[in-house]
């Protein structure tokens, strides 16, 4: 028998014929009562003795020692009932009849019902007992999944929804109820092919089907992360949410649920119109939206709203705590803005290393934002992994949209790696799938992607045309979701294509939105972009005060730009001598990342500044990036675990850049270390 994707495997496979023979003639020989205690063993699983104890019809020691003799189960020494293999367990459920596995579910529905941890259990066996339509099993399934949910079981919840609708007596109940397995298996468990199926089976059962919120927020859900339709998704659930009949009700988990649905398409979207129904429906709950949505999609990342500024730390601490994988990557996904995805990244990891495959696509969400972390502080080798893995899940399980993501940050690495083979292939599938899709924020990454290269090139034109597409040069669009991103880029490209007038405008834009506030890391972008327009020695100040920093450290690309820039800007004020350390220092934090049009063009600029070409002898002698971060702490006096602190690295790596570090230096000790740096690097 074919089953859909969305159908669950029975919980006893049938067996063969020859299978079932085989313990046929053991299990005919057991009186009635032994054979009993064998099928409430195969329905209800591993049942401690103590559970049984005192029910009508308790097992006897005679029923225990014959199915022991017989070789079929054994008991622990807590006194649990196990079968020494599952194909027996098949064998008892396949040789008895509907009446005694429905009296043997009733039985542990009602022994299980008297423990309070076994309550789930309970209504299950309470529905597999179910002979027809019953609204008040179904509803008491759905509370179980309510409950699944929290503590983040989202495939026995589906399980229990599905179950909960064919037991519905309403079509409307059905349709809810089978659309809230949808949503969750599109949305978490990573079934986004069966939660099409589960629609499908929805659409079929009742003529009404497209008049439920619920529905149309599982609908536009698979449409969005499965086909990318973003505009179809969009206008599924504006007439959904705007036909709800508690379309007001702040405390309505679906409304909920259908406004953050909302948000994503729009975020994805990239386009203004779309905001206007969401903003609009959000404006209905009242002046304060709920917490739920708060910490989801923002609508506008380069002007943050004080709500989320005042949720988001205590929402990173709570994840030490949370159970529900899709709230770990919601408030990850709101850490994003703030460069605060490390904070998260513990959670993260724990719900992607369960490997109890419950949630997948939580899973997926969280390797591309661990990903996006890597990539933010250097951590190339890992983002290419952590892509390549999200990506194969992505394909696997149908999920397009998340695919494109992958894409993405493969493409900013190649793109800063020089790979321009690679550039040209991920642009090429992004655009080609986001166009036609309508999904602009799709499109805008490989902008961002050919901007970057284009600027490793030193091609600032081709990056200025680029980057203006994600936001035009004085503004930063409130649904350009990249804006924040790429403030240097378009200051940078429009600075050295004499496009000042421009430049400085988008710094005002900047400076308006306050996106140095956001992050320690938006505050180095900002100075250097207000440090590239100003006049004489204003720049100067801008860029030491950027470049002093105290959590410089940890996005290493955006600092090597920015030592670049600065050594640049000095050079190219006929200040060679003062441009040479931050050259230098920029090379070797791009030699560190394997940026390599991005070191040539530092080299080119020390070439300019009168410096000597690097020797292959040199050049094994030169310190990493890392490398070059641990010989300044050292030499500032800090210890191997103060530096590990700081670096967020071990204790014995910070020993073994050391020992690796002594003899490029021709140094022997600490000690030493001050004055070798500023031999080497003229500062220190």
């Amino acid at each position: 028998m074919k089953r859909s994707a969305a159908e669950a495997l029975p919980p006893h496979l049938p067996l063969t014929r020859h299978l079932q023979d085989v313990y046929e003639s053991g299990l005919a020989q057991l009186p009635g009562s032994a054979r009993r205690l064998l099928l409430m063993t195969a329905l209800g699983g591993s049942l401690p003795l103590g559970i049984l104890a005192g029910t009508r019809r308790e097992p006897t020691e005679h029923d225990l020692a014959s199915v022991t003799a017989a070789g079929l189960v054994s008991v622990d020494h807590d006194g649990r009932v196990a079968f020494r293999h599952r194909l027996a367990g098949a064998a008892v459920v396949g040789r008895s009849t509907t009446r005694e596995r429905r009296g043997a579910h009733l039985e542990l529905s009602a022994i299980l019902s008297g423990h309070g941890d076994q309550l789930e259990r309970s209504a299950w066996h309470l529905a597999e007992a179910a002979m027809q339509v019953d609204e008040g099993v179904a509803r008491l399934l759905e509370t179980t999944a309510r409950s699944m949910l929290d503590r983040g079981d989202t495939v026995p919840a589906v399980a229990s929804l599905h179950r909960a609708a064919h037991l519905s007596p309403h079509a409307a109940d059905r349709t809810r109820r089978i659309a809230s397995a949808a949503y969750i298996a599109a949305e978490q468990t990573g079934d986004v092919l069966g939660a099409a199926g589960l629609l499908d089976e929805a659409r079929k059962s009742d003529p009404d089907f497209s008049g439920s919120l619920v529905a149309a927020t599982a609908a536009a859900s698979v449409l969005l992360l499965g086909d990318g339709d973003v505009e179809a998704a969009r206008a599924l659930l504006v007439a959904g949410i705007d036909s709800y009949h508690r379309r007001t009700d702040p405390a309505d988990d679906h409304l909920i649920e259908a406004l953050h649905t909302l948000k994503s398409v729009c975020v994805f979207g990239g386009r203004a119109h779309p905001w206007k129904a969401y903003h609009a429906a959000v404006a209905r709950l009242g002046p304060r939206p709920p917490r739920a949505l708060v910490l989801s999609a923002q609508p506008d990342p380069a002007r943050m709203p004080q709500d989320i500024i005042d949720a988001l730390p205590t929402a990173i601490v709570a994840l030490r705590e949370q159970p529900q994988p899709n709230l770990v990557a919601r408030t990850a996904a709101a850490a994003y803005h703030f460069d605060r995805i490390g904070d998260c990244s513990a959670a993260m990891r724990r719900v992607v290393e369960d490997d109890s495959g419950g949630h997948t696509a939580s899973a997926i969400r969280c390797l591309v934002l661990l990903a996006v972390d890597d990539w933010l502080t250097g951590r190339w080798s890992a983002c290419v992994s952590r892509t390549a893995r999200a990506l194969e899940l992505s394909v696997t399980h149908g999920y397009h949209l998340f695919a494109f993501s992958c894409r993405y940050l493969m493409g900013m690495v190649a793109a800063a790696r020089g790979d321009n083979e690679t550039v040209q292939t991920l642009t090429e599938q992004i655009a080609r799938w986001a166009v036609p899709r309508g999904a602009l924020s799709v499109w805008s990454c490989a902008a961002q992607i050919t901007t970057v290269a284009a600027i490793g090139q030193g091609d600032f034109e081709q990056a200025y045309q680029h980057v203006i597409t994600i936001s035009p040069a004085g503004r930063l669009n409130a649904h350009a979701r990249l804006a924040p991103q790429v403030i240097m880029d378009l200051v940078e490209s429009a600075v050295r294509t004499d496009r000042l007038p421009e430049a400085r405008a988008h710094v005002e834009a900047i400076k308006a939105c306050g996106l140095g506030a956001l992050s320690p890391r938006m505050l180095l972008l900002q100075r250097v972009c207000e440090a590239q327009v100003a006049d004489n020695d204003d720049g100067r100040a801008l860029y030491e005060e950027a470049l002093s920093l105290p959590e410089n450290h940890r996005w290493p690309f955006d600092l090597a730009r920015a030592k670049l820039s600065y050594g640049s800007y000095l050079r190219r004020r006929r200040m060679p001598a003062a441009a040479r350390p931050w050259l230098t220092e920029a090379r070797e934090l791009f030699d560190g990342l394997g940026a390599a049009p991005f070191s040539a063009r530092a080299e080119q600029e020390l070439l300019a500044t009168g410096a000597k070409r690097i020797t292959p002898e040199a050049a094994t002698t030169r310190l990493t990036a890392q490398e070059l971060q641990v010989a300044q702490l050292a030499a500032a006096g800090l210890s191997n675990k103060k530096i590990a602190e700081r670096l967020f690295i071990s204790a014995r790596t910070v020993s073994t850049h050391l020992y690796q570090i002594y003899p490029k230096l021709a140094v022997k000790n600490r000690a030493s270390l001050r004055a070798a740096l500023a031999e080497r690097y003229g500062r220190q």
